[in-house]
């Protein structure tokens, strides 16, 4: 049947993908956070929280807390503050004009890898060497595409951000196996804002 044919040739794709990368060569993604070839994220979304943030402050964290943040300083969106540590993000704030403040930038933590940095230039691959090429993928597997008008950035652990550097809007996927989030986003214990001091 169609469906087998199907299911049989995204294995093989599956295969190739994991080969390449695992040689350090690029294969654009044909399957989606859930594991689905060519599909749109949509079947595993009861296992992710989002999180969204725009330039005026305005934000909302993981479980549905409704904040204003205008503070003129770096921040951190979401950080897995078990011992294992694995990711942070952060987001950078600047003076866009008068008195208003636009977040315009990101700074990717993952593991012990040096950090990614993402602006309105593109990703810098190196100091004060930025690449508009996109997709680009770090030493680390993070991995930044073209999405619309935006970039999407894909960590190697389910994490995923959308950030417009016209609009200054932030979306971030975070996988609900992380208990220990912390960061404007939140997190998914009882406390609805855990920032990474540990203040609420």
């Amino acid at each position: 049947s169609s469906i087998r044919y199907i299911n049989s040739a995204c294995a093989v794709l599956k295969q190739v993908q994991s080969e390449c990368r695992s040689r350090n060569v690029y294969v654009r993604r044909f399957t989606d956070r859930c594991g689905v070839c060519f599909g749109n994220g949509m079947s595993c979304r009861r296992n992710y929280g989002v999180c969204r943030i725009r330039n005026s402050g305005f934000f909302m964290t993981v479980n549905r807390r409704f904040y204003n943040y205008e503070r003129f300083c770096d921040y951190t969106l979401a950080r897995d503050c078990s011992s294992a540590r694995t990711f942070e993000i952060q987001v950078r704030r600047s003076n866009c004009g008068g008195t208003s403040v636009c977040n315009s930038g990101l700074a990717i933590r993952y593991l012990n890898f040096a950090p990614l940095e993402i602006t309105s230039s593109g990703v810098r691959v190196r100091n004060g060497i930025y690449t508009t090429s996109l997709p680009y993928v770090s030493p680390a597997g993070i991995e930044v595409f073209r999405y619309g008008s935006s970039m999407r950035i894909d960590l190697p652990n389910g994490v995923t951000v959308r950030f417009n550097p016209t609009s200054g809007y932030l979306r971030s996927d975070v996988p609900r196996t992380f208990t220990s989030l912390c960061g404007v986003c939140g997190s998914y214990s009882a406390n609805p804002l855990v920032m990474p001091s540990g203040l609420v």
